[in-house]
């Protein structure tokens, strides 16, 4: 089996999205303002294709099985000194949908990159 590392690109929201919620769990509630998991799914893969949030496409890699084209696994990564603008972007975006917002507290110094999620399925 041969593996590739590689920067994720939208088109990969529907594999992608699973393992987000594999590793976050009940978090992915809060986040997409969802209890069902199909609706949970369904709202990260639209938070993955954006460019505005922690779960971006932007901030994730993937390891992909290159002979079958498979995605094994993701990683998902942002600089400290973007967390407080991808957490407001995701609050805003949680009240424009009148789910309930709470405050993201931000996980990263500024001086840092965070690892906010990793998934090997």
């Amino acid at each position: 089996m041969t593996i590739c590392i590689r920067q994720a690109i939208p088109e990969d929201a529907k594999y992608v999205a699973p393992l987000i919620y594999e590793a976050i769990g009940k978090i992915a509630n809060r986040l997409t303002g969802q209890s069902d998991y199909n609706k949970i799914i369904f709202e990260l893969e639209g938070l993955f294709i954006r460019t505005d949030n922690r779960h971006s496409y932007i901030n994730t890699y993937v390891a992909e099985n290159i002979e079958k084209t498979a995605i094994l696994g993701i990683l998902v990564l942002y600089s400290g000194k973007d967390g407080r603008k991808l957490d407001n972007s995701l609050q805003q975006w949680l009240k424009e949908k009148h789910a309930p917002v709470t405050t993201i507290e931000a996980e990263a110094h500024p001086d840092e990159f965070y690892v906010d999620t990793i998934c090997v399925h």
